[in-house]
């Protein structure tokens, strides 16, 4: 994340890819053990555009704001409820059967 110059500074999501030393798992096998990823230094994640790896700090924050991001989709997915024949089955005012699902037989 860069920080824009200015009194009102923000931070603006930097472009990542998974490093491709690693395949993205932080860490590579070695002979006898697991080793963290010296391209990555165990993140990760890599700049897209030069391939550079992301400082700790840096990759906390990134990683903070895209599950931030993720956890407002899944809100808003829990939010809406389901119309139509899916509405019969997971329903909490259904107490047809144990589970509250609406067992049709099919």
């Amino acid at each position: 994340m860069r920080r824009q110059p200015g009194p009102d500074a923000r931070l603006a999501l930097r472009a990542v890819r998974e490093c491709d030393a690693c395949q993205g798992n932080g860490w590579v096998k070695g002979i006898f053990h697991q080793m963290e990823c010296a391209g990555c230094d165990g993140g990760g994640l890599v700049d897209r555009a030069s391939g550079e790896k992301i400082e700790a700090q840096e990759l906390i924050l990134l990683l903070r704001m895209r599950l931030n991001r993720a956890m407002q989709i899944v809100r808003l997915y829990e939010q809406t409820q389901p119309a139509g024949p899916a509405a019969d089955y997971g329903g909490r005012d259904n107490k047809h059967h144990r589970g509250g699902g609406n067992w049709t037989g099919d």
